[in-house]
């Protein structure tokens, strides 16, 4: 039961009231009990209730901390965002942590360090990798760094300079676990090193998969795409722990690998920011439905069924001039083409990225938020989006595979609708009871997502990074 945490919370309590007989039983099955009574020591009845209390109290261990992240502040992107997110929780939770993150690299939307992010400014360590804009010089680059590191990916400048002051902290810390987060896969290699060398358990985590399913391809290069799997198939071997944000994408990862994992990994969902959090009023008394898309919408992911849905939406209900559509960030090409012709100038707007904490409030003011997923066969993703979204309590309207993680949670516990990305129809439908429990104004008592917030919260996901933190320990 305990190598399953994601189904049970296991605590071990003995009487001890065979004492001998019981550490003859503990000593052979290598178990350690949560709490030990050890009644027959003193049978006073007042000494056994300080005893069962001392023993009842939650650990209030504050476990030390090194996590690789190559995205990670500033918050410029998705993965970014979800990696500094549980790197604040723990920091404000008074966990010792140390942040091995990449910069420059890809921006998506506007970067920032302050705000919310102000207080991990002293924990982040940021490695400046050597950046050309050539390919030949990247390729030259990856080449001279696989004589270093062993693996051909494309940061292995980064992989190089992240270990070197990964040695540095493990020498002057003393570390109770080391987390690599990735994408990307690069993530897992300074881990691997400096677990290795200092003998320090290590948590890999897999946010996605290096080897998406369709409508993603594996990419180009056949040469690469050999290094990325042998590094999958190293990380798997050697990690101490394996972590996923939702129990489909663990199996589908599993089912690439040609080593069990199933005996060391679990799922841990992303975390919640309590001091993001907002439910906001019924909106009955405004005079537009807000629908809002925060992030970018571009191939695989397909705009247009959810379009055609407004589309028909608004032509059976009759709401032309009473609907706005937001969306947030860089588009697919062709958008505005699409909008025309649709016939949804006066409904749809785009806007352009935004950092974080002013997307959060933007999506904040609106009635329902809106995701699109790629048309894949089964949903393996668990967009961190989502639970951003959780934290405004707004209705979610998951436009995604019929069959996936989305439709799996809410069709679970409420807090939105989940429709077949590919139907038009089905799409319209879900917009049309939406928009009717918006006019009666009870669209947040029907929809609102702020009855999610427990399976993300910050207590909750820490706690599970407890429970595997501990095991390793007594495992070493």
């Amino acid at each position: 039961m305990k190598r399953q945490p994601d189904i049970f919370d296991v605590r071990v309590c003995v009487t001890a009231q065979h004492r001998e007989m019981l550490d003859q039983a503990l000593e052979i099955f290598s178990m350690k009990p949560d709490y030990d009574l050890n009644l027959m020591r003193q049978p006073d009845i007042g000494d056994f209730h300080t005893r069962f209390e001392e023993s009842s109290k939650l650990s209030d261990s504050k476990p030390s901390i090194l996590m690789f992240a190559p995205s990670c502040l500033p918050a410029t992107g998705a993965e970014a965002t979800v990696n500094a997110k549980l790197a604040l929780a723990m920091h404000t939770a008074g966990w010792k942590i140390d942040v091995i993150t990449r910069w420059p690299r890809n921006q998506y939307y506007p970067s920032g360090t302050g705000g919310v992010w102000a207080a991990l400014s002293d924990v982040v360590h940021s490695v400046r990798a050597g950046v050309t804009s050539s390919e030949s010089g990247i390729r030259l680059d990856m080449v001279l760094s696989f004589f270093r590191v062993g693996y051909l990916v494309p940061d292995n400048m980064w992989v190089r300079q992240a270990v070197r002051l990964g040695r540095r902290l493990c020498r002057s810390n003393n570390y109770d676990v080391i987390l690599s987060r990735a994408l990307p896969s690069a993530a897992h290699l300074p881990a691997l090193y400096c677990s290795r060398e200092f003998a320090i358990p290590w948590i890999a985590n897999w946010n996605d998969p290096e080897f998406c399913p369709p409508p993603y391809t594996l990419g180009k290069s056949r040469v690469l795409n050999f290094f990325k799997r042998r590094l999958l198939e190293r990380v798997s071997v050697s990690a101490d722990w394996q972590t996923f944000p939702c129990e489909r994408l663990r199996r589908y990862v599993a089912s690439l690998l040609s080593v069990a994992i199933n005996g060391k990994s679990s799922v841990i969902p992303h975390v919640l920011l309590p001091g993001l959090s907002h439910v906001a009023p019924d909106g009955a008394c405004r005079k537009t439905f807000r629908l809002v898309h925060a992030g970018g919408c571009e191939q695989p992911r397909d705009p247009y069924p959810f379009l055609l849905g407004v589309k028909r939406f608004i032509t059976k209900c009759g709401v032309a001039g009473s609907i706005s559509v937001t969306f947030i960030g860089n588009q697919s090409a062709g958008f505005e083409e699409l909008v025309q012709r649709l016939g949804l100038t006066d409904v749809v707007k785009t806007m352009g990225p935004m950092a974080y904490e002013d997307v959060q409030r933007l999506t904040r003011d609106c009635d329902v938020l809106v995701i699109i997923e790629a048309p894949c066969r089964e949903g393996i993703f668990f967009p961190s989006k989502f639970v951003d979204y959780v934290q405004t309590g707004n209705p979610i309207l998951a436009v995604s595979p019929a069959t996936g993680t989305l439709a799996d949670v809410l069709l679970a516990h409420g807090g939105g609708i989940a429709v077949d990305c590919g139907s038009a129809d089905a799409i319209a439908h879900a917009l049309a009871r939406m928009h009717t429990e918006w006019a009666r104004g009870t669209l947040h008592e029907t929809y609102g997502s702020d009855r999610l917030a427990g399976l993300f919260d910050q207590e909750r996901v820490l706690k599970m990074y407890l429970e595997i933190i501990g095991r390793l320990g007594e495992s070493r």
